[in-house]
């Protein structure tokens, strides 16, 4: 069953009673995986592409052969792919991947990038 994804953030309770109605607050943080000289956000559509690696065997795949960076990266593709500014084989071509495997994980993220 598909993980509708959320905010990243932190909750609190902010009811008054517990008969009453209860409301939550979210609280923007910011994460960043630093390794070495490469430095990546972690957002909460990267979250989403990884938990789908488990229903999803594109992004699994992909996950095996290029890493957690390399699906941050074709998540940046993607995102630009549904906006129409970059194609599979562009990215294939700067990837230095096949444009099959590029189209693959891009039809596999468009998903995450569109909610």
């Amino acid at each position: 069953m598909p993980w509708s994804r959320t905010e990243i953030g932190y909750f609190r309770n902010d009811r008054q009673h517990p008969r009453d109605r209860r409301e939550y607050t979210a609280h923007e943080i910011d994460l960043q995986l630093v390794d070495g000289d490469a430095e990546r956000r972690i957002t909460a559509e990267l979250i989403e592409a990884i938990a789908r690696q488990l229903w999803d065997d594109d992004i699994d795949t992909y996950i095996d052969c290029y890493g957690l960076d390399g699906l941050a990266v074709a998540l940046e593709y993607a995102r630009e792919c549904v906006d129409g500014s970059v194609t599979p084989r562009s990215m294939a071509r700067e990837q230095a991947i096949s444009p099959l495997e590029a189209g693959v994980i891009l039809d596999a993220l468009r998903p995450v990038v569109k909610d």
